[in-house]
């Protein structure tokens, strides 16, 4: 039963189907093997007639050619990232003792003559977080959920896009640093990269072409 397992598991991993096929098919195969093991039939028996794994699935997604998922398989890696973003964003201020951004004077006898602020600041990390959990997200969402369906499921990476770029935006605009031990230009295009502005501007640019692509191809 363990290999009929592992056969059937190399068959869903090979296939290319959009999901809705996808288990519809499983479905039918699973009920296929089940008759044949009820009649006697044996693994080998199975394979002699269907083929290896990959070739049984290779057959599946050339029969359904229609039904094939265009999303790359890696976009889970996104998801899991921006888990990941979200997580490290609410625990590493915990455990580095994150406070408010230091604030040092130096002076001399007549007084003080420079004031340095040091730091993000508090949440600073958290924020970083949540931006680059959205972001990786709304990545997602444009690689695979946006692509079966109607037009406006565009919005949603759109929208998130949109809210990440307005709001690293303003940081960005208020002289936000990304606490890097870089200085003057170098300063602003490690803050720049490091706030993924530069990727909600890039997603928000994609869902809206998609979304206008898509809406002419109904049309």
């Amino acid at each position: 039963m363990n290999e009929i397992k592992r056969y059937v598991n190399r068959v869903e991993w090979n296939l290319r189907l959009d999901w809705p096929t996808r288990v519809r098919v499983m479905n039918d195969l699973a009920s296929d093997l089940q008759s044949r093991l009820e009649a006697g039939e044996t693994l080998a028996d199975i394979r002699a007639d269907l083929g290896g794994p990959e070739q049984l699935a290779a057959t599946l997604n050339e029969a359904f050619a229609d039904h094939l998922d265009p999303a790359p398989r890696w976009r889970w890696w996104l998801l899991a990232g921006a888990a990941a973003a979200l997580a490290l964003g609410f625990a590493l201020p915990a455990l580095t003792g994150a406070r408010q951004a230091a604030v040092g004077v130096i002076g001399g006898a007549d007084g003080p003559t420079a004031i340095l602020v040091s730091g993000p600041g508090v949440g600073g990390g958290t924020l970083l977080g949540i931006s680059w959990a959205l972001l990786l997200a709304a990545a997602f969402c444009w690689l695979g959920w946006c692509r079966h369906g109607r037009p406006r499921r565009y919005w949603l990476p759109a929208l998130l896009s949109l809210i990440v770029c307005a709001g690293q935006g303003v940081l960005l605009a208020l002289g936000w640093q990304p606490g890097l031990p870089v200085y003057g230009p170098l300063s602003i295009l490690a803050g720049f990269l490091l706030s993924g502005f530069w990727l909600g501007a890039a997603l928000l640019v994609l869902s809206l072409r998609g979304a206008l692509k898509k809406r002419k191809k109904r049309d």
